[in-house]
């Protein structure tokens, strides 16, 4: 409502204010949700029809995903593989067919151990390395390889990301809709855990060093972010799509983890996660 009034020529008028109405809050969360979920819908729809457009036989793709000197060919292997780990029941159970007493998920197993292991030992090669005594130009000259080394080891982030959720994707849906017959995954999946492990701890120990060569272009102790982001983001990342594998993991086998032979170095970081306090 309004009151007004006339004083010295000049009208003055005040309203009463109220809050939003129930209805309004109502209609606002309907539209907001509509929003979101038409957003999440659609970028789903977007990755479903853009990785579609990558098809592999089984064969080829036990090729791909093994070929670790075409990196081109050994990564689009592993994105094929993790889409069929999400998107594709029906490949999925192929991955599990016995033919010649060996199933495709036993040569899968053995790339994604050996792609992660891989991973883990170049961080601690690329830890150990120190600044030479010498100055002048063989210095620089080893700033500059040590930079390139640490920059061929990055580029191996998605592959590695890729490898450690396909493997958990793959386990744990084996699993849940039983695609595994002949029990596969349960005989492979402690070394596919064991390789998650010591990439964790490789990885937690490179980013903690306080040897600043381990760092792309940092020239001093680096306790923070302090302009080298994109050197330092990519772990980040390889480290929280890691710890999303290995909590997947004992999720889905948590009743079946007493089974697991784990090495006494690795037997400390799964009782972290096992017990939800890894970070």
């Amino acid at each position: 409502g309004a009151t007004g009034g006339v004083e010295g020529g000049y009208s003055s008028f005040e309203w009463e204010t109220s809050g939003p109405s129930s209805k309004s809050l109502y209609t606002l969360f309907c539209a907001s949700f509509v929003i979101v979920s038409g957003w999440e819908l659609g970028r789903s729809m977007v990755w479903v029809i853009m990785t579609s457009q990558v098809t592999m036989k089984t064969q080829d793709l036990l090729v791909a995903i093994s070929d670790e000197a075409n990196a081109y060919t050994q990564h689009m292997g592993f994105l094929y593989l993790d889409s069929i780990s999400m998107y594709m029941p029906w490949e999925r159970r192929k991955l599990f067919v016995m033919r010649k007493q060996a199933s495709a998920w036993r040569y899968i197993s053995k790339a994604i151990i050996t792609t992660l292991e891989k991973m883990a030992t170049d961080l601690c090669d690329l830890q150990q390395l120190r600044r030479p005594h010498y100055g002048g130009i063989m210095s620089r000259l080893f700033i500059i390889s040590r930079d390139r080394t640490a920059n061929a080891v990055a580029q191996n982030v998605q592959l590695c990301v890729w490898a450690a959720h396909s493997g958990a994707s793959l386990a744990v849906n084996a699993l849940e809709n039983k695609e595994d017959e002949y029990g596969e995954v349960i005989r492979t999946l402690p070394d596919i855990l064991n390789a998650m492990l010591a990439l964790s701890i490789a990885l937690q120990d490179y980013v903690q060093s306080k040897k600043p060569e381990v760092f792309v272009g940092s020239k001093e102790k680096v306790a923070a972010l302090h302009g080298h982001q994109l050197a330092r983001s990519q772990w980040i990342y390889l480290g929280t799509q890691l710890d999303t594998a290995i909590y997947r993991i004992i999720s889905g086998y948590y009743e079946h983890m007493k089974l697991f032979k784990v090495p006494p170095e690795h037997a400390a970081r799964l009782n972290l996660y096992m017990s939800f306090e890894s970070q």
